[in-house]
């Protein structure tokens, strides 16, 4: 798996690091179901700050980290995830499932030109 990230990544405020690494082998599985090799994914770690210009009630204004999987293949529709909600897609269902166990703070899939991605947004651990 290739891996793209700034040269200082935030750290995520959750703790249950178990349950981020469940979310991402779903967020791979779903990569992989694309007919993709693991050497051909990409995962991408991103320093996210909403501003209030950007903020929503899905996703406020704050400083978050995402970490996105990107692969080809035909991915299904684009899908978006909030705490309380599941995921109704089949191909998504376990990541549902994982989603609501985790601190992630919003997810969404993007049907790209050729492929597509899986993100899922967490809060940004305050500096110390």
């Amino acid at each position: 798996m290739r891996v793209q990230r700034p040269p200082e990544l935030w750290s995520v405020a959750v703790e249950d690091d178990g349950a981020l690494i469940r979310v991402l082998g779903e967020q791979i599985v779903i990569g992989l179901l694309r007919g993709n090799e693991l050497g051909d994914l990409i995962l991408n770690a991103s320093n996210i700050e909403v501003g209030a210009d950007g903020a929503s009630e899905a996703l406020p204004q704050g400083e978050y980290v995402a970490l996105t999987v990107l692969g080809g293949g035909e991915w299904p529709p684009e899908v978006v995830w909030v705490p309380g909600y599941s995921i109704e897609a089949a191909d998504f269902v376990n990541l549902g499932i994982s989603l609501r166990q985790s601190e992630a703070v919003f997810a969404y899939s993007r049907v790209l030109t050729d492929g597509g991605s899986i993100s899922v947004v967490y809060p940004r651990l305050a500096p110390s």
